[in-house]
């Protein structure tokens, strides 16, 4: 579901820029980065903990699947109103590659216990269950990105491309950019 390379949207000029390998090991140890277009800087501590954990992510989201367990979809929403969507509070939903089933569980990362209570992760229908290990890394990772994300101030983590949605651009982007940068 998530791609080895995320993709940015910056909220100056709505423009979408991947976070390579190569800009991922630029940014290692520092916390900056900017969009290619415009040279808006995004800065702060969310960048190097999005740059650490997002690659486990990915990794994790990968075997947690080949453990019978796939992210298939999850609400998106728009925090507060102010153009800085996520999955805080929405559902997540599951597949279970057993028996085909399907479920919803909450995002809350104050309250989601599978990263502390990895054993009680499982498909409610046939009760297959990943490694309790995988399990741990996965929503330790998934919360730790999110978290990360959360803190940009100057880009927005494109959530939307994973599941097929169209990201809401014009929503996005800062207000005070909106006549200097139409979209």
């Amino acid at each position: 579901m998530f791609p080895d390379s995320p993709t940015m949207i910056c909220r100056r000029c709505g423009h979408s820029f991947q976070l390579t390998d190569q800009v991922r090991r630029e940014s290692q140890g520092m916390t900056r980065f900017e969009c290619p277009s415009c040279k808006y800087e995004t800065v702060g501590s969310g960048i190097r903990a999005f740059i650490k954990f997002y690659p486990r992510l990915v990794q994790s989201e990968k075997k947690i699947a080949v453990e019978g367990i796939s992210l298939i979809n999850y609400g998106i929403g728009d925090i507060m109103g102010l153009g800085m969507f996520s999955w805080l509070k929405e559902k997540m939903q599951y597949k279970c590659n057993h028996c085909s089933h399907t479920w919803q569980a909450p995002f809350d990362p104050d309250t989601l216990h599978y990263k502390e209570n990895p054993k009680s992760f499982h498909c409610p229908s046939c009760l297959q269950k990943p490694d309790p290990k995988t399990t741990k890394e996965f929503f330790m990772s998934l919360n730790q990105t999110f978290e990360g994300a959360f803190k940009f101030t100057h880009v927005q983590w494109d959530i939307f491309s994973p599941v097929g949605r169209e990201a809401p651009v014009k929503k996005i982007q800062s207000k005070i950019y909106a006549t200097k940068f139409p979209i």
